[in-house]
């Protein structure tokens, strides 16, 4: 068996895990609602306070979705829980961030500024408790999103090596 596929998932108090036909797997907990349609070759079952995920092969492709599929809803879990982190620093003269609602607007030495809408699940902190900072959190319940959310902040800024300015 694969090595992380094998491996139970435990449900932390406060949190239930409903497994619905087709492998549609749904966690709550207190930081929100997650929903998924997994892998249909793959068989997940919740034993008491676990959850199991087994195959039915060992083929290649089964190996591959048994462990896909298992850290799939380990990261649900940890995201209903305790949620995901990522700190952005803003480098650069003249460079900010400022938060206006939903809204997180960079100026990043452009005449015009650039708006980046977040999902209704993520949150945004400053570090300094002031509305506009060089550094900021990114809070999120799904793991999946932290990384397209960095490339988007450095695809509107690209990073420049003799000027040094880029999202850390």
């Amino acid at each position: 068996m694969s090595r992380i596929g094998k491996m139970p998932i435990a449900i932390p108090a406060g949190v239930t895990v409903d497994i619905a036909e087709n492998n549609k797997v749904t966690v709550k907990g207190p930081k929100g609602t997650l929903e998924r349609v997994l892998p249909a070759e793959m068989t997940i079952k919740k034993e008491g306070e676990e959850v199991v995920v087994t195959r039915p092969n060992d083929l290649k492709k089964m190996k591959s979705l048994h462990g896909l599929t298992r850290t799939l809803i380990y990261n649900m879990v940890i995201g209903v829980t305790e949620g995901y982190q990522k700190e952005l620093e803003v480098n650069g003269v003249g460079y900010r961030a400022q938060k206006q609602g939903k809204k997180l607007i960079l100026s990043l030495g452009y005449s015009h500024s650039n708006f980046l809408f977040f999902f209704t699940e993520s949150v945004v902190i400053f570090e300094p408790p002031t509305l506009s900072s060089r550094k900021f959190f990114i809070l999120l319940t799904l793991s999946f999103l932290i990384d397209p959310l960095r490339f988007n902040f450095n695809t509107r800024n690209p990073f420049v090596p003799f000027k040094l300015t880029f999202f850390n």
